[in-house]
């Protein structure tokens, strides 16, 4: 019934390994979503890509994927805080999209690679 207690500690970094910043962490979020359709907007097929576009609307942002075409797709209504922070730092997103349902797009957000 032996064995080592666990702590509460938090693993240490590694030696000579930099902490990373905020634009390393921005660079790195990637996620999976819904976006909200845009009313009579396009809509496209697996492998398409669109820029992530922040958009003033009232006192806040909207994050819209926009497609080649300049036309809007949908919004993204998730983690807006991590990305307006991110975009704030000079970092751009895009999506993917995964699967079509219904008119809703299921994207892969992330990073652009520079």
């Amino acid at each position: 019934m032996g064995g080592s207690g666990g702590g509460d500690y938090p693993v240490s970094p590694s030696p000579g390994k930099p902490e990373p910043s905020g634009e390393d962490l921005c660079r790195s979020i990637t996620f999976t979503t819904n976006l909200q359709p845009q009313p009579g907007g396009p809509v496209h097929q697996m492998g398409a890509v669109m820029a992530i576009v922040p958009t003033a609307v009232g006192a806040g942002t909207a994050f819209v994927a926009v497609d080649g075409s300049g036309e809007a797709v949908g919004t993204i209504v998730e983690r807006t805080d991590s990305l307006q922070r991110c975009t704030d730092l000079g970092i751009s997103y895009e999506a993917e999209v995964q699967e079509v349902f219904l008119g809703t797009h299921t994207v892969r957000v992330r990073a652009v690679s520079t």
